[in-house]
């Protein structure tokens, strides 16, 4: 990623930072025609889908690049994460 593009991202989360504070939310959207998909989590739903997206990527670099450790743990930590998510979103 480009410093400009670097920037430009900074700049777009911070805004997105100070509109959402204080709210719970989580929203998505995908643009086929801009080839853009956009996620947005505030609050506690924040750290949860946080959560779950690392475990996917801990799991998907362990597969990828074959790194020592469990992937049948991996999966597990997926699940887990999710359900955590999951139970935030249904609160």
């Amino acid at each position: 990623m480009k410093v400009d593009e670097r920037s430009a991202l900074d700049a777009l989360f911070e805004q997105v930072k100070e509109t959402l504070a204080g709210k719970k939310l989580t929203r998505s959207g995908y643009s086929e025609s801009a080839k853009v998909y956009l996620l947005v989590a505030a609050g506690s739903e924040a750290r949860a889908l946080h959560d779950l997206f690392t475990a996917i990527g801990k799991f998907g670099r362990t597969l990828k690049y074959d790194f020592p450790g469990d992937k049948e743990e991996e999966k597990r930590k997926i699940i887990k994460a999710l359900e955590q998510f999951l139970a935030t979103v249904r609160m």
